[in-house]
Order: structure tokens, then C-alpha cells, then sequence
């Protein structure tokens, strides 16, 4: 009799058992996403208030509307680190506020707001924290580095265009990172040899400046890469998402065409070049650039921190 029974005394259990999964599975948290919550009002003078009010959500983090930047300058062997916040967000037009900020104050040390309208003559910029307006006042910043979301509140603050224009902010946004932000990790400089060579002249010529010198790390998955944040000076510009190169710029320290830029050809040629996230070096070979109305350009050899 008891071998009969005991089949029968386990079936309540297991229906016990798989209804307390289902009740902790229907708590799991949902899964994160890329966001911005606006409330932002903006005045322009003698007018009335608009609401810029908006809630937007992205899982296309190759392009997000919403970016927590880290921002590493190694130049001149002083390393200093800042900070940038991006919101895209659209109303009326499109907007994109960008916030820049060192991890020792809680305001903006520069601020823009760029309004993009379908007239393009009508499109406009409107900032602070530059030479027009040195000090960004009455905005405050709450940021969580682990977790890359921020909250910026803004009381009357004032921003102006070019043409010493007006808009008064208040209210606030919000964003929120779908994963948590890249913990930078800058290997030691190494030493890197890199040439170039133009399609009409039969030499490569080494790399002036073969070491990244500026850093940018987006989100968990996008980084730039750049020797000099001048086109003066050998400037190499490299763009990566999700740890595959997307973006290349180049310009070489050569009087013959001065002040003129290569970059690569979309989604061709990448057999050419790789990245290795681990050490962050680019490896070219034979990699092919282009500049409309010049020869083509080649890169050869590696580059890195």
C-alpha cells in the first residue's frame, strides 16, 4: 500500500515546487534599458515656457540616446580624467544636450544644448562654460559611476547662442545606461612602430606620433581613440564598438597636403585591420583611407596606448 501512496505524496510537492518558481520568476527585475526621462522647460526672452517633457527608451546600444562618457587625457604625461553626459531626445525638434563635468564638483564645468530643426538655417546652439559664458550657475549634477545613470536639475539657469541669445532652463532629466559603464583600465605606453604610405609615392614613412594620447570610453561598449586633438600634429582618430573598429581618421604630417583628412571606407577593408580590447592596440595592414580628390593612403604597423 505504501509503494502505491508514495507517487501520490510527491505530486503536491512538485506542483508546490513549480509554482514558487514561477512566483520568483515573475520578480525578477526587467531587464535594463537605455533611457531619458525629461522635464525640462525652456524660455526664450519675452516668451512663454515650453515643455520639453519626454520619456524615451533604446536597446540599440551602437548608436544610444542616452551616453556616459569617461574622458582620459594622458598629454604631456599628466593623466586627468572627466566626464561627459549626452541626451538625445526629440519634441518639437531634435535636441541634445551635452554635459561636461570633472569627478570633483557636482556642476558643469561646459554645457550645450543643440536644437536641430527641419529647417537647417534655424538649427541653433546654446551653451555655457565657454568664452562666451565662463560659468555654468544654477545646474546641479547627481551621478552614480557604478551604474553610469545621472540626473541633472537645472533652477532658471541660463545658457546663450552665438548671437548672445537666451534660454532659461529649469526642471531636470534623467538617463539611464542599459549596462553598467566600462571600468577604465589604461595599459602602461608601449613603444609602437606605424607607417603610412600615399598610392602615388613609393615609401612608407614612419608614424610621427604612434601612441594614443586621449581616451574616451561610451557606455560598456564604445571607445575613440586619438594621438593628438590637433590636425596639426599626425593625428590618428579610431572609433570602436563592441570591440570591432568602425571608424578611422588620419592626418599625416606632411606639407604636400597640409590640413587634409583620410578616413576609412565603410564596412570595407576590415580584413585589414584588428583591435585588441585587452591592451587597446590597433594592428594595420595595408589598410586602406581615402580623401576625396587624393591619392589613397595606406597604414601599415601598430598603434596603441
Amino acid at each position: 500500500m505504501l509503494k502505491i501512496l508514495s507517487p501520490l505524496i510527491f505530486i503536491p510537492i512538485l506542483l508546490t515546487a513549480c509554482g514558487d518558481d514561477h512566483s520568483d520568476s515573475a520578480k525578477e527585475t526587467p531587464p535594463r534599458v537605455n533611457a531619458i526621462a525629461s522635464l525640462i522647460q525652456i524660455t526664450e526672452e519675452n516668451s512663454q515656457p515650453k515643455s520639453l517633457k519626454v520619456e524615451t527608451t533604446s536597446t540599440d546600444d551602437t548608436q544610444p540616446i542616452y551616453s556616459y562618457t569617461q574622458l582620459i587625457d594622458l598629454n604631456n604625461d599628466n593623466v586627468s580624467q572627466n566626464y561627459q553626459l549626452t541626451y538625445n531626445f526629440k519634441t518639437d525638434h531634435d535636441y541634445s544636450l551635452i554635459v561636461y563635468f570633472d569627478a570633483l564638483k557636482n556642476k558643469p564645468s561646459k554645457m550645450q544644448l543643440w536644437i536641430e530643426t527641419k529647417i537647417p538655417e534655424l538649427s541653433d546652439v546654446f551653451s555655457c562654460g565657454d568664452e562666451q559664458e565662463p560659468s555654468c550657475d544654477n545646474i546641479s549634477l547627481e551621478i552614480d559611476h557604478k551604474t553610469g545613470n545621472s540626473k541633472v536639475i537645472f533652477n532658471q539657469a541660463k545658457i546663450y547662442n552665438y548671437d548672445k541669445n537666451t534660454l532659461i532652463l529649469s526642471g531636470s532629466i534623467l538617463g539611464q545606461l542599459q549596462k553598467n559603464p566600462t571600468i577604465v583600465k589604461i595599459p602602461t605606453s608601449g613603444l609602437y612602430n606605424a607607417t603610412y604610405r600615399i598610392s602615388d609615392q613609393n615609401q612608407d614613412i614612419p608614424m610621427t606620433h604612434p601612441n594614443f594620447k586621449f581616451f574616451s570610453f561610451t557606455n560598456h561598449n564604445i571607445q575613440g581613440f586619438a594621438t593628438s586633438k590637433s590636425i596639426h600634429e599626425n593625428l590618428l582618430y579610431i572609433i570602436t564598438i563592441n570591440d570591432n573598429v568602425k571608424e578611422v581618421w588620419y592626418t599625416p604630417s606632411m606639407s604636400i597636403y597640409p590640413l587634409s583628412i583620410w578616413n576609412s571606407e565603410s564596412k570595407t577593408n576590415l580584413q585589414k585591420i584588428s583591435y585588441n580590447p585587452i591592451n587597446l592596440t590597433v594592428d594595420f595592414n595595408q589598410f586602406k583611407l581615402s580623401n576625396d580628390g587624393y591619392p589613397d593612403l595606406y597604414l601599415n604597423g601598430m598603434v596603441g596606448p
